[in-house]
């Protein structure tokens, strides 16, 4: 019944959302993919310019988005969470940044991208990915805090 539910919700979305949704889906296979068996090295450019990092840097706030990109980024936001939420293999972080990143650079969307590492509560050690475009946290989100940033990656789209 619950499947049933979910397929009358997403056939009840606008046709350009269930697209993206769609979209998201393949590209979340795709990128399930590419992180099974190549390096980090050849994918990573994906997630935008690799940066140093710097103290002051507030990872919740990315490069500004205009009113006009607003409603397009929150699409992607919510088209990559459906569609992580779809698949029948584990869909985490780093795939839905990946996928993130790569629908908001071909909307000409700025992003930053940032991984982090932390300890869990027995003392092995985590990896979390997040985009964030504007204030908006895109994926990732939740318990920023806890992680220790290690990398950042930023695309800052030109201007149009």
């Amino acid at each position: 019944m619950l499947l049933v539910r979910k397929w009358r919700s997403f056939a009840a979305s606008p046709a350009e959302l269930r697209l993206l949704v769609a979209f998201a889906f393949v590209l979340l296979a795709l990128t399930r993919l590419a992180i099974l068996i190549l390096p980090f090295r050849i994918y990573a450019p994906l997630l935008g310019h690799h940066e140093n990092l710097s103290q002051g840097d507030d990872s919740r706030v990315g490069p500004p988005v205009s009113a006009g990109d607003e409603a397009r980024m929150l699409a992607v936001k919510h088209a990559v969470r459906r569609a992580a939420r779809s698949t029948p293999w584990e869909s985490v972080c780093l795939p839905q940044g990946l996928v993130a990143a790569t629908l908001l650079r071909a909307r000409g969307i700025g992003f930053t991208a940032y991984l982090g590492v932390a300890r869990d509560g027995g003392g092995a050690m985590e990896a979390h990915c997040w985009v964030v475009s504007g204030t908006t946290i895109v994926t990732g989100a939740g318990a920023l805090d806890r992680y220790t940033r290690v990398a950042r990656f930023t695309h800052t789209p030109r201007t149009r």
